[in-house]
């Protein structure tokens, strides 16, 4: 099998090499080879700030330096302040880095790194690309400067955006190599990832293994494992930096971002640029993938193994970013990197977003009733997918079905649901709908313009939620659903090593209806995606009216069970109601000429078994 590498990045100063490391052996599944495990950080178009400039390589910089004092407020660009201004900081959350080897924790910024794991192979060495991450997600701000004045200034504008939450870190790297990749091994990839899982509330992980855009390689069989396991744990991982790769099938996200539990992280900005982050970078990997599942010994395909799922939840800034540096041979505590550039640097940035939510949730006496359901992964996920802003170009394929507004896509290929942010994100999760009591079936509740729900539901059933009030002609509404994929990992497979097998995946729809005029309502618009693991809709209302969400759950994409017995499925549900916004939907007076090129609303397919190879 062909094998992909990121690209190789020139060798940047502080780095004791370069930002690509490799997986070369094969562990565990032995269905398809494993491809390269690789740090999806520094990409060869990365700009040197000092100030903003145009070679390829970040700059080593004093904290001392007032040089710093001009560079991008990151938290407050993402409207991390919002948080802050409550004072939410990120208290009462562990957030963990999961990365070849450790995060450096005698930098100044990051006094709050406490856990470390890994296992008995497992290197030991502190690294920069762990360093760099972990601060972005929770560094700490660091004693201030004086400057010519002699007044005070904190050295960095943009410490990490959960600042006030405790690190934990992870190597799973068991050697290097002299050209910069590095070797894992079963036991310190489960132990790694394992402790992680078991004990942090939010995992940012920029590591990746590609080939494997139907993520079932055994590192994203295990990471989806492990967050459905831990329902609690929000797992973010980076997409991968191959967007501008040749060929199209070589840009698409390796696991474990390209898995199905996981939030997958892409990048946004222009290294020509200090602070445009409005559209999607170039290097940042893109969608479509393919969606297959494994029963511990077959590998089948959905769709005749086509790409039709989506490969990036959410991009975020991936350009220009300042952030801790770790320089070996060096007793300096207080050096930063200005300029750093890759998916790598913007997953810690939604890892950082995912912990203030879950810190609101944990220190707000507004979720004193509901943190439970406030802090599940599905909850998290879909409060920044549906809070997320649509930036130029955005589609998910919307078009007039039968009249009624359509996507079997689900998310944007390159943007996911849209860029992070954090403002949008407070407002939804903290105002509103704050969770419907109970997790019943058949559901039918009353609920705020905004808000979100920890729900579930059974095979047959419907859940229906009435949005309270009169909605207004292009108020622009937007609603996200998301729910995990059943996935195990059991110890006792492939002879004691340990392995994944699938279990099941729903098939949950999302519909808009106007209820207006009372009885069934009319179907406005769906989402209906075969294969996704979230469904989302963003549309301008063409009508005022009464309008309701509804969660279907009519079948399962696969179900493994020895009886076919699965039938119950959980999931997280965010809405808000606007102004309306151009994201590339119809406008009323386009809609009938799509009528000719509308989508059907559902997808031909076959289930095709696939005889496995060992590499």
């Amino acid at each position: 099998m062909r094998q992909h590498f990121w690209p190789r990045p020139k060798s940047i100063p502080g780095f004791d090499r370069p930002l690509r490391w490799a997986f070369p052996i094969a562990v565990g599944l032995g269905i398809v080879s494993t491809g390269p495990v690789l740090a999806q950080g520094v990409t060869p178009s990365t700009s040197d700030l000092l100030p903003f400039g145009t070679t390829a390589a970040p700059q080593v910089i004093s904290g001392s330096n007032s040089a710093l004092t001009g560079a991008i407020n990151i938290s407050q660009a993402l409207g991390a302040y919002r948080f802050y201004d409550t004072g939410v900081i990120g208290q009462n959350t562990l957030s963990w880095v999961v990365d070849a080897d450790y995060v450096w924790g005698g930098h100044e910024a990051l006094a709050n790194l406490g856990l470390t794991s890994g296992s008995s192979d497992a290197v030991t060495s502190v690294g920069a690309h762990a360093t760099a991450c972990a601060m972005l997600l929770g560094g700490r701000p660091a004693a201030p400067s004086l400057n010519a004045s002699g007044q005070p200034y904190y050295s960095v504008l943009n410490t990490g955006i959960a600042w006030g939450t405790s690190l934990g870190s992870s190597a799973v790297a068991t050697s290097f190599n002299s050209d910069g990749s590095f070797e894992i091994s079963q036991q310190s990839m489960v132990s790694g990832y394992t402790v992680a899982a078991s004990l942090a509330d939010v995992i940012s992980t920029s590591i990746g293994q590609s080939p494997d855009p139907a993520a079932i390689g055994t590192l994203s069989g295990l990471v989806d494992s492990l967050a459905r396991s831990h329902r609690q744990t929000t797992i973010v991982a980076a997409a991968g930096n191959a967007g501008a790769a040749a060929i199209a099938a070589d840009r698409v996200p390796g696991s474990p971002a390209s898995g199905y539990n996981v939030i997958s992280v892409g990048a946004t900005g222009d290294s020509a640029s200090a602070s445009d982050y409005t559209s999607v970078a170039s290097f940042s990997s893109r969608g479509p993938v393919t969606t297959q599942w494994y029963d511990g010994t077959t590998v089948y395909s959905a769709a005749d193994g086509s790409a039709t799922r989506a490969g990036v939840d959410l991009v975020a800034p991936g350009v220009n970013l300042v952030s801790a540096a770790y320089v070996p041979g060096s007793n300096a505590t207080d050096l930063y990197y200005v300029g750093l550039a890759g998916t790598s640097f913007a997953t810690p940035l939604v890892a950082g977003g995912a912990s203030l939510l879950v810190s609101e949730a944990r220190s707000s006496s507004l979720f004193s009733n509901v943190v439970d359901a406030a802090t599940q992964s599905v909850v998290i996920k879909s409060t920044l997918l549906n809070s997320a802003e649509k930036l130029a170009g955005w589609s998910n394929g919307q078009a007039l079905s039968a009249g009624v507004l359509t996507t079997t896509q689900g998310l944007d290929w390159t943007q996911g649901a849209g860029s992070l942010d954090l403002a949008k994100a407070y407002d939804q999760f903290s105002g509103g709908t704050r969770d419907v009591a109970g997790t019943v079936s058949n559901l039918l509740a009353q609920v705020a313009e905004s808000g979100w729900d920890y729900g579930a539901i059974d095979l047959g059933d419907t859940n229906r939620y009435a949005l309270s009030g009169v909605r207004t002609a292009r108020q622009t509404l937007t609603v996200t659903l998301d729910w995990l994929r059943d996935r195990i990992w059991n110890d006792s497979l492939a002879d004691g090593a340990g392995d994944y097998r699938d279990v099941a995946q729903a098939d949950l729809d999302l519909s808009v209806w106007n209820i207006s005029g009372g009885g069934a309502g009319t179907l406005v618009a769906r989402s209906i995606s075969r294969v996704n693991t979230v469904e989302h809709l963003s549309f301008d209302l063409l009508s005022a009216g009464l309008y309701e969400l509804r969660v279907g759950y009519d079948r399962n994409l696969f179900d493994l069970t020895a009886d076919a017995s699965y039938a119950t499925q959980d999931y997280g549900l965010s809405w808000a109601v606007g102004e309306p916004v151009v994201i590339g939907v119809p406008e009323p007076s386009s809609w009938a000429m799509l009528l000719g090129a509308a989508v059907t609303g559902s997808l031909a397919w076959r289930r095709r078994r696939a005889r496995g190879r060992k590499k």
